[in-house]
């Protein structure tokens, strides 16, 4: 039985109808991509058909689905394909019955993504997992990687890459249910490259991503999970600023004695700590940075080179080309533990 993605971060509803006055259950078998169906239900829910008129219950399975997927750090593609790591998605089968009666069996692959209001109730995730446009890499590497779902029943799903400047063409066949490919292979990132992820052989999405130098400002890689529920890549070039706020507690302590100490401090501080924050710029980016910008706004999960941070702005103004000639964003992030290490 085929597994149909979904989306946790946005209501996924099991609807079941029956005659009225009959009881309802719905039981949930999830597991991470790390271990097999469970034996026994994960969740059982239910509710009655209390009055006549009501033919139908429903039931939203994604909060129940969402602890068993965990983002820690994204590991780098440098050419071919690799399997997504397994913690990052989840499987699900849910059983319905009807006075305990069983009725319907189904299966899903489940991604901590969301669908947008607009997407209406149940948004389907379509592969790849990356919003189709253009961006910038870093040509020293390290660029990213593209996350597609391939069910393994059908269609052939292949990466063909274009230099941008030589033409050379490099493609790869995807084997993995989830599989995930760089931006840019190694070969190719000096010049940048025209992705194509094709499904057989009709394009799915385009992108292009364009290799930058830069050789003045230390370049610093944005690592978040997007609405698809994957990691995207983000890289920032420009103008960097570090700062620290910190905080303390004063009390205004009584001398051991009346002849005091006039070295002693009478406004003493205490559980004092600090955050570290940073400023960084994109630089100049094509206009539909602007999707890519506000799905970092709407993420869960950052990282600054190998390290958590969370937003400490959360207002962006989008940028057109007709109000801002040239498009820079600048972001701000907070890093997400003390200074001062305060783990009990």
């Amino acid at each position: 039985m085929a597994n149909t993605p979904m989306f946790t971060r946005s209501p996924h509803i099991i609807s079941v109808t029956s005659d009225n006055f009959a009881t309802i259950k719905l039981e949930l078998f999830i597991h991470s991509a790390f271990a097999s169906i469970p034996s026994l239900p994960t969740e059982t829910l239910s509710k009655p058909i209390p009055t006549v008129g009501f033919s139908a219950v429903e039931f939203n399975i994604s909060p129940f689905i969402r602890r068993f997927i965990t983002h820690l750090s994204f590991g780098e593609v440098f050419t071919g394909e690799d399997p997504a790591d397994l913690g990052e998605f989840a499987f699900c089968t849910t059983k319905s019955y009807i006075n305990d009666v069983l009725q319907t069996t189904l299966t899903f692959i489940c991604f901590d993504g969301y669908g947008y209001f607009e997407d209406g109730r149940n948004p389907f995730p379509l592969a790849p997992f990356l919003t189709e446009g253009s961006y910038v890499i870093n040509e020293t590497g390290g660029t990213g990687a593209v996350y597609v779902f391939n069910d393994l029943t059908g269609p052939v799903w292949n990466a063909k890459y274009t230099g941008l400047k030589t033409g050379t063409i490099i493609n790869q066949t995807l084997t993995n249910e989830l599989g995930r490919v760089p931006y840019v292979p190694t070969s190719l990132v000096n010049e940048g490259a025209k992705l194509e992820i094709t499904k057989d052989a009709v394009v799915q999405k385009t992108y292009i991503f364009n290799s930058e130098c830069e050789s003045k400002y230390e370049v610093f890689k944005c690592d978040f999970v997007n609405r698809f529920g994957m990691w995207q890549r983000l890289t920032f070039f420009k103008v960097n600023r570090v700062e620290i706020t910190t905080k303390a507690e004063n009390f205004n302590l009584m001398p051991d004695d009346s002849d005091y100490n006039i070295l002693q401090d009478v406004d003493q501080t205490f559980n004092t700590n600090g955050r570290e924050s940073i400023r960084l710029n994109t630089g100049f980016v094509p206009e539909d940075y602007g999707e890519v910008i506000k799905e970092l706004a709407l993420s869960e999960k950052i990282m600054i080179n190998d390290r958590p941070v969370k937003l400490r702005r959360r207002n962006f103004e989008l940028f057109t080309h007709i109000n801002n000639h040239n498009i820079n964003y600048e972001v701000q992030f907070e890093y997400t533990h003390d200074l001062i290490n305060n783990i009990i």
